[in-house]
């Protein structure tokens, strides 16, 4: 209770301490000859006692303006759920006829509308906007039904019908200058279902009703600054296409992916020309997901035509190498994405043409090294990435491939491998996406953990036919070798890391050799494994031994 009172009169003494401020300015203005009415005073004051106002006022309204934004776009649609429900108890009861049905649901359209409209006149608010875009929506709603579930409606009269009312939304959003209108008309138009059934449905319309849709909110959305309506225009186009081919009359054909790639070449060429609506967080994602999309469609339509599919995917990887290449100091981030797509369709083409794995391991690890250099002259943190993604797919390949099956190309694709790792610790200095640290960090743990399941791997392929203590013999010999490399390691790269790491395998090598090679093996084997360890650990003594001198 105390600290309220403090803070209650350290307010208090501010207050009075800014007005006291006021009237000094008062006087001021009077000796310079100057008034200031009662309405300056009046409005000075207000501000004062304006910034004063606690925080938990600032919060009180804070909840009461989102309250007045979306509650009244919620319960319009409950509204609207409301109305269908109706609908339908009226019609198993057998109150109403299909007729009645259609005209009630224009004639509550009117009402809905007209009550927005009067609404907006009194009080400029989000229940009218809303109640104006409800209206709008049960109109399309009225005519979906009149057409496709009573076949009231002419097919020919149903388009002028939903024409008038696209046209009729985009004319009321213009008027009152709405987002929320034009996104609602955008979203039943999209999703006007005479499209998914009924006798009339046809392909063909299906896609150029749909881009006409796209293009249409996409110029309007550009021409105001409409992120939402953009987003709209986007991803309804996507997600109804999808609806079409699964549950609608459509099949997957070359429209299908024609449709797709002109709005992607839409969005880009829009992206390099607009203005400040376009940002990073509106049209990388929709690129993205528009070329997620292409790959889908294209991959499902070409998936039994080898032929097409290698042109497919020669096509895009040319396409988007391309874009990527286009020499403006604009939108970075983007032609770098550009660059990745590319190597993801250079990858693919690399799997369809080659059909020997040991092969296509090499040809990747290459690729992984390729895409990391270029990544580092663009500075781009997704190409490092997307490198980093390529080889990790390589690695677990390798990883999962038995010893009996080691070749020639696997040993390779293993080497290439180790040394991608290697090269970017000895070149950490000029790294551009990655910082030092993580190199440090992370870079040795992994070459020696490829290093040592690769001569793991290499020794039971030596031994694989030979008995349980051959084998086991190899085993401690190629770890052996792994200390020696590690040590090696160390005195060109002159860190501790591999160091380390190179006396917890020596650790971990001599107690296997005395708690289960001692067990197993017979004399001769056991002199040879010891003469072995003892020249090794000589060796690492003698590194210590000048390391110390010096």
């Amino acid at each position: 209770m105390s600290d309220q009172i403090y803070k209650l009169s350290k307010r208090i003494r501010k207050i009075e301490e800014e007005l006291i401020e006021l009237k000094r300015e008062l006087r001021k203005t009077k000796i310079k000859g100057e008034t200031v009415d009662a309405s300056n005073k009046e409005q000075i004051l207000d501000d004062i006692v304006k910034y004063q106002r606690s925080p938990n006022q600032k919060d009180r309204k804070g909840l009461e303006q989102i309250a007045g934004e979306w509650l009244p776009r919620v319960f319009i649609f409950v509204f609207i759920l409301g109305v269908i429900w109706a609908f339908m108890a009226a019609s198993e009861r057998g109150w109403i006829n299909p007729a009645i049905r259609v005209a009630i649901g224009f004639v509550l359209s009117g009402i809905l509308y007209w009550i927005g409209k009067r609404q907006y006149s009194k009080t400029k608010n989000n229940l009218s906007i809303v109640l104006m875009g409800g209206g709008i929506v049960l109109y399309i709603v009225s005519v979906f039904a009149g057409n496709v579930l009573y076949d009231l409606i002419p097919y020919v009269f149903t388009m002028f019908l939903l024409a008038l009312g696209i046209a009729g939304g985009v004319w009321v959003s213009r008027k009152y200058k709405s987002q929320s209108l034009l996104a609602i008309v955008g979203i039943g138009a999209y999703f006007y279902l005479f499209l998914f059934a009924g006798k009339h449905s046809n392909e063909n319309v299906f896609y150029i009703y749909q881009m006409l849709v796209f293009v249409g909110l996409a110029f309007e959305a550009l021409k105001r600054k409409f992120v939402a309506v953009w987003n709209i225009a986007v991803y309804s186009l996507l997600f109804t296409i999808l609806l079409f081919l699964t549950i609608g009359d459509g099949e997957l054909s070359i429209l299908t992916l024609l449709v797709i790639l002109i709005q992607q070449i839409f969005i880009i060429s829009c992206t390099f020309r607009a203005g400040s609506l376009l940002t990073k967080g509106v049209y990388i994602p929709a690129i993205t997901a528009g070329a997620f999309s292409i790959f889908l469609v294209g991959n499902c339509l070409y998936e039994s035509h080898s032929l097409a599919m290698y042109i497919f995917l020669f096509l895009m990887t040319v396409i988007y190498l391309l874009l990527s290449t286009i020499k403006r100091n604009v939108h970075i981030e983007l032609k770098n994405i550009f660059f990745v797509f590319s190597m993801f369709y250079l990858l693919l083409l690399v799997i369809e043409l080659v059909s020997k794995g040991s092969v296509i391991a090499i040809i990747l690890t290459l690729q992984a090294f390729v895409m990391y250099y270029v990544s580092q002259k663009r500075k781009s943190l997704i190409g490092t990435i997307g490198s980093f993604l390529i080889l990790f797919s390589v690695i677990l390949g390798l990883f999962i491939v038995h010893s009996k099956h080691l070749s020639l190309e696997l040993i390779i694709a293993w080497i290439l491998s180790i040394s991608f790792f290697l090269v970017i610790y000895a070149r950490k200095e000029k790294s551009v996406t990655l910082p030092k640290q993580l190199i440090n960090a992370v870079s040795p743990y992994i070459a020696s953990l490829l290093l040592l399941v690769f001569l793991s791997k290499c020794s039971g392929y030596i031994t694989i036919s030979k008995s349980y203590v051959i084998t086991n013999t190899g085993l401690s010999v190629s770890w052996i070798v792994f200390v020696a490399l590690m040590y090696g390691a160390y005195t060109y790269f002159k860190d501790g890391v591999w160091k380390s790491i190179g006396l917890v395998l020596l650790i971990v090598t001599l107690a296997k050799t005395i708690l289960i090679d001692l067990a197993i093996f017979d004399i001769a084997w056991r002199a040879m494994l010891f003469i072995i360890l003892g020249i090794v650990g000589l060796l690492i003594s003698k590194v210590f031994y000048n390391k110390k001198g010096k």
